[in-house]
């Protein structure tokens, strides 16, 4: 039989590695996630599925560290390794491609079922067709493919979003005519894969006022009258914002755009980071819609509540990320609160779906918390209706519940062992119930940002 390749037989032995290993931790909810986190748990998803989930972190943590990461920081996945995914029990499932077991040894066949014996109670190990490279590449192709057809191919216009779905071990396209003619004339114009299935969209994310941007694209300027975020009935002061006398910035707090002399609500304050020598926050390109219909540009200034100059705009990229970098002035400071540590590292998510997250933005009160449901996420977004596509990669799909206004804000999660926060990415939009995040691993790569001074 064909021998196994070194990845693959690091990969089983990793799997071995990490359950016996498991099998002399003793996992304590307080140490694991603190008291604040494991509570949060317990109360949106109950004490059977904390208790099983404390435990599945722990492994999924101690699987990812003994991947390997190339030159760039990131992580290689083993060949046969089809992602991981936590059960409506907490319980780890581990995703493998078949044809790993069909051609194992007589010696590594025994090694696999003491293996699987060992970790029966721990982690479910299913079978799965495809990698979660081979998913990965396939949402690479469906970012080049489907926008290069929007001219020509009119099943390309009738595509929302695509994604990873872990669980179902295939690539998503929701399709806003969903019928067989549908999915049959979008195989015919654009591809037919195996990889892929057709399912009907939810909806479109909503950025902005659809009505308000359409007149502003169209004349270029805002006057006076625009529509904007109606902000009377919050009391920031209760839910625990910085009095707009402080030099002090905390994660998900309410940030403005002055025109014409009126301040406009328009999104939230995301993660901290550091670009060059420049220390600022991240938040989203499309609270700049306040402003213009392209969303934020360099040199745009941002303001806290209260009308104080927090800082000014360094880069912006709507299209493809939805991203904006804020360099804070000189005076401003970065603050905790009590439940959001301010995260100074990463996680990643980019083979993973259940995992408990949080987010604060400026407009739900508290925090929120939910699962990741869908990876590798892209969107097609248009200005309003019939105006200028665009689309957004590498979102997380979540459950939790946004609103406008909370664009922008931090997503994150709780790592074990510490007080602190591991930072997600940035709240960018929700739609029929679901949020959407854009992953900071990606944008600290892609434009050049850190985590730490």
């Amino acid at each position: 039989m064909k021998a196994q390749s070194k990845v693959t037989r690091r990969f089983l032995a990793a799997l071995l590695v990490l359950v016996m290993a498991f099998s002399s931790v003793v996992v304590v909810a307080g140490d694991e996630f603190g008291m604040d986190a494991f509570a949060d748990i317990v109360e949106n998803f109950g004490i059977e599925f904390a208790t099983n989930y404390r435990q599945s972190v722990e492994l999924i943590d101690l699987l990812f560290d003994s991947f390997p990461v190339n030159r760039a920081g990131e992580l290689v996945y083993p060949e046969n390794f089809g992602g991981v995914y936590f059960d409506e029990f907490g319980n780890l499932n581990v995703l493998v491609v078949e044809p790993v077991f069909a051609s194992f040894e007589a010696q590594e066949a025994s090694a696999f079922n003491v293996f699987t014996a060992e970790i029966a109670q721990l982690v479910n190990v299913r079978y799965a067709q495809f990698s979660i490279a081979e998913l990965w590449a396939t949402i690479d192709l469906l970012n080049e493919l489907i926008p290069s057809k929007w001219d020509s191919a009119t099943s390309a216009l009738n595509v929302q979003r695509w994604y990873i779905d872990v669980i179902r071990n295939r690539v998503v396209i929701e399709l806003i005519e969903f019928n067989d003619e549908a999915v049959e004339m979008f195989r015919r114009e654009v591809i037919d894969l195996p990889i892929v299935i057709f399912e009907e969209s939810l909806g479109r994310i909503e950025l902005f006022d659809e009505g308000f941007l359409q007149e502003m694209y169209a004349a270029q300027n805002l006057e006076n009258d625009v529509v904007y975020y109606n902000t009377s009935h919050y009391d920031y002061a209760a839910m625990g914002f910085e009095p707009a006398n402080s030099v002090v910035v905390r994660l998900g707090d309410p940030i403005y755009v002055n025109n014409n002399g009126v301040f406009h609500y328009v999104g939230s304050v995301g993660y901290q980071a550091w670009r060059g020598s420049s220390r600022g926050f991240v938040t989203t390109a499309h609270s700049g819609f306040g402003l213009r219909a392209q969303g934020f540009i360099a040199g745009d200034r941002v303001y806290a509540s209260g009308g104080r100059h927090i800082g000014v705009v360094e880069f912006a990229q709507l299209q493809g990320h939805d991203t904006a970098f804020v360099r804070l002035n000189g005076t401003v400071q970065f603050n905790n609160t009590a439940s959001i540590p301010v995260g100074r590292s990463t996680v990643n998510v980019s083979g993973m779906t259940g995992r408990a997250i949080r987010a604060r933005g400026a407009t739900t009160p508290g925090v929120r918390t939910g699962q990741i449901l869908a990876i590798g996420l892209t969107d097609v977004f248009e200005l309003f209706f019939g105006g200028p596509r665009f689309t957004v990669v590498n979102l997380v799909q979540s459950s939790m519940w946004s609103q406008r206004g909370d664009s922008g804000g931090i997503v994150y999660m709780h790592q074990p062992n510490t007080n602190d926060t591991s930072v997600l990415g940035i709240h960018v939009g929700s739609g029929a119930g679901t949020s959407y995040a854009v992953v900071a691993d990606n944008i600290n790569a892609l434009f050049g940002m850190r985590m730490n001074p």
